[in-house]
């Protein structure tokens, strides 16, 4: 392993020589040498040696690199670090310095020294001399970086806007690095300083950054400052998840959610059309079927987002669907929420054969014959002097040439079914005319023998916006018949007019009850964006559910009130749509009317007025979708140069993609380097940048005012409350909740996997609560098992997937060992082995004598021994037939509140007294050291270990059986996790009652046998089968390297060095078999040797990690509950229940921001009792630069408008949706002038209720018989 380190690292200092002669290839190229002035250099050290002064003239001008010559480099180097040091500079420190570096034979010796001083006279010219220098240097890094660029891009690898953004980059370096400002004399500086003043007398702001124009907020963050990022964070107004098959009421007919493409037309809650803005895949997620009162049904995710009226709360509000299943049925068992139906789907009028009234009346007539003979019937064609004849000949066209005659299923034809409201309600009442009727309450009866013609009335009155229920039933001759009730909306109150409810906007929908919730299995699944105002579409069964502008406030403020340059990068809307968002809000004309152009006069003069400035400011639009950061980088530091950038938002985060090439983690690791990368782009060009973030989901399962928190900016998954996670020094167990419990987040070390894929300690920074989610149980072949959210990571060999993308055969990343560097001694000798045998084939249970049972007299014999010196008791032995029972008396005589030492030892060692089946191996056993657990373990095998022959058939060698066997499956996991810190690993596996944890593989078995084995006659067969073993070529299809190392990875390096898969064969040793040679995983030895053969450090590393890649066999879901994730910041991973999984990642912004509106969630008042409506909170979570405090603006609805409270008279009026709904408050009392200033909790936790199960055992106060 050293060797090809060496090599590695060899190669790695030979490329980077040829990086550096970059400038002397091209310029030898060029028959030129590269720009440089060996006189000038010898005159500037010269000086420097000679004056002590002249230092000081050129250290902020010249850095080592300016210097042409290695020697010069080298020699300039050493005064610096004299300098650094505050020692002068002379012949005499300098030579010494370099003696102390190794260096002064490479500069050429004192001589050398002593030579530069006889250069140079004087070092009146060492300031001119080392600009000359300076620009000399500036130029061979420019042919660097133009040498550089010239080699990579005849590299067909390399990809070109990479390139180019590493180009720019470089020479932006370049120039940064070398303008520098210089130290300035008292009098300029007091100058200037006066300048400043005098602005900031006039400026009584006390702003020094950009302006957001709220008044409150530029006073605690002084504006937003330069070069910091700020995170602008909320939930986004829109919805959730539906299953791909789910039906969506489109303008042509349904549609699966899977069908559905952005600019397609869905109906609205008002009937209307609006346009999806965009379609977002969901992966697969857990779908429920959700029931209401009319026995109508769809299916969405527990996270989907709906509209209700809660009856136990008396309250509206936009809730998911785990809120509602949580409280679906009142106190009494009632329903407890209802949603809005929707109105008449307005379509358009069609062009029709025949009357919808007429086919009506036909379709319901019980004959033909008799009703074409119908001259009332026939009243309402006579109107129209339509013939008997052509009347007929229409009937049949309209009814695709099948005459019902009654021989087949009356129905509707589809056109009616799909024609305008108007058209619709013709038909209804022809319908009506002769099998239904329709009360002036708007319920109505109607009944056929027709099971297709009771659909088709069903979906005719579901489309008019009614409710209908259905029986089947009998008449007196015993025919079955359809009875169904329905109710419509009182806007259809008048079916003879067919009355156009598209004019008349104050009507309310019927409600209805939500009934039932039921979990229906895991289907893939997509959420969209639709563009109308309240967020609504229809989906299957005419059912209504929820879909998928602070920062244009601010921006806008910030460009036309205070003239900065501001430029968004809008992944999310085009460019006109942004600006028609801006121009409603500056304009304050409802962005409705400006989508449908339905603008009044006045309106119109408002608009241009107050418009005007928008067209002059400078706010740069680009609405790339799914721009990179390489792009942005790019486009902003040429807005930067041409028209000095003064801020940058960013619309939004997750929208972002990372840089080409730049894989290999999740997508959370990605937006966490999109991040980091806009704070250095923010350093870079010294403005701030705003990136709009969405929150996660836990705000909207969270209960009480669902204010949001820092914790809900990350993405990462979550795992439940009884996850273990060791301390990596002490090897202490926690849980993962204990540690969010603490009430201070004292950082620890915990065991997590370092880029060398190695497992060592790395800091856990912070643990923290994540609210209520689904779970799932995740069990691998080795018997290891975790509980986690659908969305938490785990590690494959491609990088970070998210369990709900993980499926039994995958194999996942734990780890090969967990050595635990401590020098704890808890337990003595005599307890580990007292324990470990009692544990084994002891009976400790109270009120019944403690004694030890065995077959083997040693283990009799060392148990009495130390059961003596702990506890001085004198044990009493019972021969049976092959075996002994010894009885552990106590020695001295039990009274009340006196108790047998073994009853207080086990008290103390934190475990039960138990039967079998419930025993556990106490936690100190886990804090002590390596050679304490293998002294534990050995002893424990000792009791229901086996360590066996195993005669092999077939002709094979003979080999081994090493197990341990326990009816607790806790036990037995711990002797799996305890073999691991012995670098051991081991299988467990159920049979019937039991659970044996195997040694398998000849390796570990060599190595359990030499660190651990077994005390007493089942370790005598030890030396025999070392020896038997250690002959044994050991399998290597045990550890392997999952099969897509070949494709990932080899081929990735094959092809770099233009290698055919024969070839890598060649170079590797073994046999070339075509596409069966990279079709099975790959043992580590050979996957060193083709690493070796790659000169790959990469997988190398892999070959040699600590990972074992266990497969997992079950995924299980499970219950809602409690949740946790922790942060390892150099790392972002920990080891948990020994398994590696990914933590939760840190924003690196400056400045975290909430947008909270109350209203959204029905919240009508704020912590000092004043009313919420129209309002909006502005958290500050997070600033590095001053205090956490919310800020309250007015938000007005209908503009999207975000302003100071005291700007203008406020109306309540402006925001509520209005649904209709009974006992929705709509007349809430104006809040007070002023803006409103609280202490942020942004950064508070909330508490969680601290009744999780603890898993207490019972208090046994009963102790043995003696």
């Amino acid at each position: 392993m050293d060797n090809k380190t060496n090599n590695f690292s060899q190669k790695g200092s030979f490329n980077k020589k040829k990086q550096n002669s970059f400038a002397n290839d091209l310029s030898n190229e060029m028959g030129k040498l590269p720009p440089q002035s060996i006189p000038l250099e010898e005159a500037i050290l010269g000086a420097l040696l000679l004056e002590r002064k002249a230092f000081e003239d050129v250290v902020d001008i010249l850095k080592a690199d300016s210097f042409y010559k290695d020697a010069h480099q080298l020699i300039y180097q050493a005064m610096l670090e004299l300098s650094a040091k505050g020692s002068p500079i002379d012949l005499l420190t300098v030579r010494t310095q370099l003696e102390k570096n190794g260096t002064l034979e490479i500069v050429g010796g004192a001589y050398a020294l002593v030579r530069l001083t006889t250069e140079v006279s004087s070092s009146s010219n060492v300031v001119y001399h080392a600009h000359e220098v300076v620009e000399r240097a500036i130029k061979r890094k420019m042919i660097g970086v133009a040498s550089t660029v010239r080699q990579n891009a005849f590299e067909d690898t390399k990809d070109a806007f990479e390139l180019l953004d590493e180009t720019q980059s470089e020479l932006f370096e370049i120039t940064e690095d070398n303008v520098r400002k210089r130290t300035s004399d008292m009098a300029s500086v007091y100058l200037n300083t006066l300048k400043d003043l005098e602005e900031k007398r006039k400026n009584k702001t006390g702003i020094t950054g950009i302006q957001s124009g709220f008044t409150a907020l530029d006073r605690i963050t002084a504006g937003w400052q330069r070069s910091d990022l700020i995170i602008l964070a909320a939930r986004p107004g829109m919805g959730k998840a539906q299953p791909l098959d789910a039906k969506l009421l489109s303008q042509n007919g349904w549609k699966t959610m899977g069908e559905i493409k952005k600019n397609d037309f869905l109906a609205g809650s008002d009937g209307k059309f609006y346009q999806v803005k965009d379609v977002f895949p969901q992966g697969n997620k857990p779908i429920y079927k959700v029931t209401f009162e009319d026995n109508t049904s769809t299916e969405c995710c527990e996270e989907h987002l709906w509209i209700t009226f809660q009856q136990s709360e008396n309250k509206l509000a936009v809730r998911s669907l785990q809120e509602i299943k949580n409280t679906l049925l009142t106190d009494a068992g009632k329903p407890n929420h209802y949603i809005p139906m929707i109105m008449p789907i307005q379509w358009e009028d069609k062009k029709l054969p025949l009357s919808s009234y007429l086919v009506g009346l036909f379709v319901t007539n019980e004959n033909q014959t008799s009703f074409l003979a119908n001259k009332e019937a026939f009243s309402f064609v006579n109107t129209t002097s339509e013939k008997m004849a052509e009347t007929y000949e229409k009937l049949q066209h309209a009814f695709g040439n099948k005459m019902v005659n009654f021989s087949e299923e009356p129905f509707i034809p589809q056109e009616y079914l799909w024609a305008s409201v108007r058209q619709r309600t013709e038909l209804l009442n022809g319908m009506l005319a002769f099998s239904g009727r329709l009360d002036k309450d708007c319920k109505g009866k109607y009944k056929t023998d027709s099971s297709r013609l009771k659909n088709d009335f069903i979906f005719l009155i579901r489309s008019l916006g009614g409710m209908v229920w259905f029986k089947e039933k009998q008449n007196e001759k015993g025919e079955n018949y359809f009875y169904l009730e329905f109710e419509l909306p009182a806007s259809l109150s008048d079916l003879e007019t067919g009355r156009d409810t598209t004019t008349n906007n104050s009507l309310s929908p019927l409600f209805k009850y939500i009934t039932k919730i039921d979990f229906i299995g895991n289907k893939e699944a997509a959420c969209i964006k639709i563009d109308s105002s309240d967020s609504l579409y229809v989906t299957d069964d005419f059912i209504l559910t929820h879909n998928t502008a602070f920062v244009l406030s601010a921006l806008a403020n910030a460009a036309v009130k205070y003239d900065h340059c501001v430029a968004i990068f809008s992944l999310e809307m085009s460019a006109e749509q942004l600006l028609t968002r801006m121009m409603s809000s500056e304009a304050e004309v409802e962005s409705q009317k400006l989508r449908n152009g339905s603008i009044a006069d006045h309106e119109w003069e408002q608009l241009v007025h107050r418009t005007t400035q928008l067209s002059a400011s400078k706010i740069f639009i680009d609405d790339t979708p799914a721009i990179t950061m390489l792009e942005l980088r790019a486009k902003a530091r040429r807005l930067k140069s041409q028209h000095n950038l003064d801020m940058i938002v960013i619309d939004y985060l997750q929208l972002m993609s990372g840089d080409a090439g730049k894989g290999g983690g999740n997508r959370e690791q990605e937006i966490a380097g999109i991040s980091r990368a806009l704070k250095q782009l923010a350093k870079e060009l010294d403005v701030p940048v705003m990136a709009l973030s969405q929150l996660s989901r836990a705000v909207e399962t969270r209960g009480g005012d669902k204010k949001p928190m820092l914790s809900d900016l990350r993405e990462s998954g979550c795992l439940v409350a009884e996850t273990q996670i060791v301390e990596a020094h002490t090897g202490k167990i926690f849980t993962i909740k204990e540690l969010a419990d603490r009430e201070k987040q004292t950082p620890f070390y915990c065991l997590a996997l370092g880029n060398d894929k190695k497992i060592r300690p790395y800091l856990m920074s912070k643990v923290f609560y994540s609210g209520i989610k689904q779970t799932y149980q995740l069990i691998t072949r080795s018997g290891k098992s975790i509980k986690a959210s659908a969305n938490h990571p785990f590690l494959k060999l491609e990088g970070w997937t998210a369990l709900e993308n993980l499926k039994v055969g995958d194999r996942i990343g734990v780890p090969r060992s967990t050595h635990i560097e401590t020098k704890n001694t808890l337990l003595s000798e005599n307890e580990l082995i007292l324990l470990a045998h009692l544990l084994g084939d002891g009976c400790i249970l109270p009120r019944q004598p403690y004694h030890y049972t065995s077959a083997d007299r040693k283990n009799i014999e060392i148990v009495a021994k130390a059961a003596k010196e702990l506890f001085n008791i004198d044990s009493k032995e019972v021969k049976q037939e092959n075996w002994w029972h010894l009885y552990l008396k106590c020695p001295y005589h039990l009274t009340h509140g006196k108790k047998h030492p073994i009853t207080s030892w086990y008290e103390s060692l934190g475990i039960e007294r138990v039967r079998s089946g419930s025993k556990r191996i106490s936690e100190k056993v886990f804090q002590s050291t390596k050679k304490d657990i293998c002294l534990f373990l050995h002893h424990l095998w000792a009791t229901d270990g086996n360590i066996s022959l195993v005669k092999s058939r077939n002709g094979r060698k003979d080999s081994a059986a090493i197990y341990y066997g326990s009816s607790s499956e806790t036990l037995s996991l711990q002797v799996h996790s305890l073999l691991l810190r012995c670098g051991i690993f081991s299988v467990v596996r159920k049979s019937r009652e039991m659970y044996n944890v195997w040694i398998e593989g000849t390796p570990n078995m060599i190595e359990f046998l030499k660190q651990i084995g077994s005390y007493g006659e089942r370790g005598d067969i030890i030396p025999s089968l070392l020896t038997l073993l250690e002959e044994i070529n050991p399998n290597t299809n045990v550890d392997t390297i999952p099969v897509e190392v070949w494709q990932n990875d080899i081929k990735n390096h094959k092809d770099k060095l233009g290698l055919s898969w024969r070839n890598v064969a060649a170079k590797v040793g073994i046999s070339y078999s075509g596409s069966n040679m990279y079709s099975k995983s790959i043992s580590r030895e050979k996957l060193n040797r083709v690493a070796v053969a790659l000169e790959s450090e990469e997988l190398d590393l892999l070959s040699n990690s600590d990972i074992f890649w266990d497969e997992i066999t079950q995924i299980i879901p499970l219950e809602e509950e409690h949740v946790f994730d922790a942060t390892v910041p150099e790392v972002h991973n920990f080891v948990a229940n020994d398994i590696i999984v990914h933590n939760s990642i840190e924003q690196d912004a400056d400045m975290v921001i909430f947008l909270y509106r109350p209203e959204y969630y029905e919240i009508t008042q704020d912590e000092m009792g004043n009313p919420t409506q129209g309002t909006a909170e502005v958290i500050i979570a997070k600033n590095r630069h001053g205090s956490l405090e919310t800020v309250t603006l007015q938000f007005v609805g209908k503009y999207t408008k975000f302003q100071d409270i005291d700007e203008g008279a406020f109306s309540a009026g402006n925001t509520g949706y209005d649904s209709g709904f009974p006992n929705a408050n709509d007349n809430l009392s104006p809040i007070d002038d002023g803006f409103t200033t609280l202490p942020s909790k942004g950064n508070n936790m909330n508490p969680i209720d601290n009744d999780l199960k603890n898993n207490k055992s019972a208090d046994f106060d009963n102790e043995p018989p003696f």
